[in-house]
């Protein structure tokens, strides 16, 4: 379906309720999921074609971690003939650098702590964040004030090639045209974190070129000369994370996170601590014939009148897991689609609406099996139940219409 712009709607679903900001190809806005009844953000493309490819690829390196500090996205639409937008969760809050302009030093350093560890998340996966800057760390406005690392747009392998990134933030070595890896990022970092500690970026010239200059050949005086409160430890630390040559940086995100964890005051430190991992997601052992099944299955969708898989197991075994990631490989392969988790309860039934309305891209009039019918005469759809074994008695007869 296409995207209303002149009633400010997406895909019939998403009504928009203001611009939170934009970039070159993109814009991010504050909507309302009218299926889900839920505010979430929206991040969209400017053109109405084109670009599906990029959109996938920011989409996917977000969902390839699930982490406390790194946002979560939920839903995909990108295919041709639509407007390409995702969603995600809408965050309150504030740009590192703004945040940390009445944080004690102490806690801007377990606030980097968590990023450290959100980008460790990210390069066991295989991703490289790329755009490491104070308006892509946003840190919660609640009590809590979280680190969320955000907008994926410049991720990419751990090996990325090319002036990627803001000019403020690049190391020397990309400057120079080579390869973008962890060490690059960890400076990136250290350059936000110096930027926090002092007030300043060190690096910042009249242009872009000469920032891409002082990258190369300006080294900044140590935090602690410029902000006298400040412990030469943590000026020694920033200073590490911004050495000119790469093999001198920490070797990896772990190794700079416990040297600041124990640079942090205890009670800052302790709260990281306490924060409960939601690790980035390895593949599911022995899980590997069942995506094989699925992944056959989706491929086959063009040329198919239809198929229902069965994944059958115990509780525990991983079929809520095995669900979420059909779901996103459906997404990404750009057909409509709409999940659901049954409960036994009686909205169960509501929650099939439901998952049928996010397919449909709206709050389906009538019968939602009828319009999903009706609808399916326009191409291939995925719609996946989990846990239907506790489906109802009355949600049963609805459960075989759609086998």
């Amino acid at each position: 379906m296409r995207a209303n712009t002149t009633t400010r709607w997406l895909a019939g679903r998403y009504r928009l309720a203001g611009l939170l900001g934009q970039g070159a190809l993109g814009e991010v806005w504050r909507a309302w999921d009218v299926v889900l009844e839920r505010e979430v953000a929206v991040k969209r493309l400017k053109l109405a074609e084109g670009g599906f490819d990029a959109l996938r690829a920011e989409f996917r390196a977000a969902a390839a971690v699930r982490h406390p500090h790194v946002v979560e996205v939920f839903d995909l639409v990108a295919r041709p003939g639509a407007q390409a937008f995702f969603s995600m969760e809408l965050l309150d809050a504030l740009p590192f650098d703004q945040a940390c302009r009445e944080l004690p030093p102490e806690r801007i350093l377990a606030l980097a702590c968590q990023a450290l560890e959100a980008l460790a998340h990210l390069h066991r996966a295989g991703v490289l964040h790329g755009d490491l800057k104070p308006t892509n760390l946003l840190v919660d406005r609640r009590a809590s004030a979280d680190i969320k690392l955000v907008d994926f747009g410049h991720a990419g392998a751990s090996a990325l090639r090319g002036l990627h990134g803001t000019p403020a933030y690049l190391a020397p070595e990309i400057v120079r045209g080579g390869a973008q890896d962890l060490r690059s990022e960890l400076y990136a970092l250290g350059a936000v974190l110096y930027e926090a500690l002092v007030g300043t970026n060190p690096f910042i010239g009249a242009d872009a070129v000469e920032t891409l200059g002082r990258q190369i050949d300006h080294v900044p005086p140590p935090a602690h000369h410029v902000r006298s409160e400040l412990e030469p430890a943590v000026g020694a630390f920033v200073a590490r994370m911004l050495d000119k040559d790469p093999r001198r940086r920490f070797p990896t995100f772990e190794a700079a996170r416990d040297a600041l964890t124990a640079l942090a005051a205890e009670d800052a430190a302790a709260a990281l601590l306490e924060t409960p991992p939601r690790l980035a997601t390895p593949p599911l052992a022995g899980r590997a014939d069942a995506m094989t099944a699925a992944g056959v299955l989706l491929a086959g969708l063009e040329v198919a009148s239809g198929a229902c898989l069965a994944a059958v197991g115990p509780a525990g075994s991983g079929r809520t897991r095995f669900a979420s990631d059909v779901r996103l490989a459906a997404q990404l392969d750009g057909h409509p689609t709409g999940a659901t988790r049954l409960t036994g309860a009686r909205d169960d039934g509501a929650r099939l609406d439901a998952a049928v309305g996010a397919l449909l891209g709206a709050v389906p009039e009538g019968d939602a099996l009828d319009a999903l019918a009706a609808a399916l005469g326009d191409g291939p759809a995925v719609l996946i139940v989990d846990d239907a074994d506790r489906a109802t008695r009355a949600l049963l007869p609805r459960l075989g219409r759609l086998v």
